[in-house]
């Protein structure tokens, strides 16, 4: 399990991470995020053994993760971290190489199903710089994984791939979770957060101000919006205010401590109900209505 307790960092009198706290069991998806400029790249650098908190500890099985310790970790950084002049092979056995794997036949097997995976084995041969921005990518997320970590950090993983490998990467990502690995996510793209992570926190001005599962949070955040849609004709008495409406399909909103239980009853008497539910908030409107609200 990973355990950051109280991490505190200064750089001179700027205090960039503020007494964070979280921690993320084997077999999670935990996402990580926060506008630009938050903290989130300082909390890494600090779980990933590169910085040095000021105080409180990152552990990882009870043990504090430093730079040695740091070989468990599988770190993606946002920057790419390439050798122009290399082959993808060459790049690949080589993250492999400081991570304390060696060339072996095992390896080169390994190198291969992932090139597979990710559509560029025919590309092994080719220097880094004659690739795509995309095709960069792919190398670097599979030198993050070669060493088999138990802890991945992923931080704007998606960056330059097409929906193809998209989908080939958010499904690595849940295999890897299945496998019993801890897995960081830190991305803007809300909605792949809202598909992949059980667990988020949410840091803002170098502090937490939301965190959760994603399905408590969804609930917590709840703004007593609803979809309600008949057969025929809707009714008159829609309570709240209407934000859309058709002829058979409405979408309102009520006032906080409403109940609809009498509405809904009077409806179902008088009117054959397709759907009716209540719609809950994006990830998105969450992140920014929190952030919105803390300036």
């Amino acid at each position: 399990m990973l355990a950051v307790s109280h991490l505190n960092k200064y750089f001179g009198k700027y205090h960039a991470t503020k007494d964070i706290s979280f921690t993320i069991p084997p077999g999670r998806i935990f996402g990580l995020l926060g506008p630009n400029g938050a903290g989130k790249t300082t909390l890494i650098r600090m779980i990933n053994g590169i910085y040095q908190p000021d105080s409180g500890t990152a552990t990882w099985k009870d043990i504090p993760i430093t730079t040695a310790s740091a070989q468990l970790v599988g770190y993606l950084p946002e920057e790419r971290g390439l050798y122009p002049k290399m082959t993808v092979k060459d790049t690949l056995l080589y993250f492999s190489e400081i991570k304390g794997v060696h060339k072996s036949p095992e390896l080169i097997t390994k190198i291969n199903d992932y090139l597979t995976q990710f559509g560029i084995l025919e590309a092994q041969n080719k220097r880094i710089e004659t690739l795509s921005k995309g095709m960069q990518q792919k190398v670097q997320i599979i030198g993050t994984l070669l060493h088999e970590p138990e802890l991945i950090i992923l931080d704007e993983p998606f960056t330059g791939l097409d929906p193809v490998n998209t989908r080939v990467l958010k499904s690595l990502i849940q295999d890897l979770a299945k496998q019993g690995k801890t897995v960081i996510l830190s991305t803007h793209r809300m909605e792949q957060v809202e598909e992949l992570c059980q667990d988020i926190i949410l840091i803002n001005q170098g502090a937490v101000v939301l965190s959760g599962t994603v399905a408590d949070l969804k609930l917590a955040n709840r703004n007593q919006t609803y979809i309600l849609k008949v057969v025929e004709t809707l009714p008159l008495n829609i309570p709240g205010e209407i934000i859309e409406q058709s002829k058979t399909r409405v979408v309102f909103k009520t006032s906080k401590g409403t109940d609809i239980t009498d509405f809904l009853k009077t409806t179902l008497s008088h009117h054959d109900i397709i759907e009716f539910r209540e719609i809950l908030p994006s990830l998105d409107e969450i992140f920014v209505q929190t952030v919105q609200a803390k300036h």
